[in-house]
């Protein structure tokens, strides 16, 4: 595995921003919000995508891993995120800024 993906990510900003389109999605909560966000800004073109462990987000959001697991699921299903891989333990994310911009905004 590539010595670079076990390192901590280190977000390539200094605070979160969520655009308007994605605070009108009604189907998600401020939590969604926040890790939506999250995984927007940890994305590195590097990588592909954002490799964040489940750990990291709950620790930065202050939830369970579990919850953050299924926060995820909700992002995907939703089509806000997809995961573009798994080696059965690293896992690559990445945002689907379309969605974010249609002008449908109930998924």
């Amino acid at each position: 595995m590539n010595r670079e993906l076990k390192e901590t990510p280190n977000p390539r900003f200094v605070g979160l921003f969520i655009p308007a389109e994605i605070l009108e999605i009604e189907e998600l909560t401020t939590t969604d919000h926040m890790l939506l966000a999250w995984i927007d800004g940890l994305q590195s073109k590097e990588h592909g995508g954002c490799f964040a462990s489940n750990e990291y987000f709950a620790k930065k959001l202050r939830l369970k891993e579990n919850t953050v697991k299924i926060l995820i699921t909700k992002l995907v299903d939703l089509g806000l995120v997809e995961r573009l891989s798994f080696d059965g333990r690293q896992r690559i994310l990445r945002t689907c800024k379309e969605k974010w911009f249609s002008k449908n905004k109930k998924l």
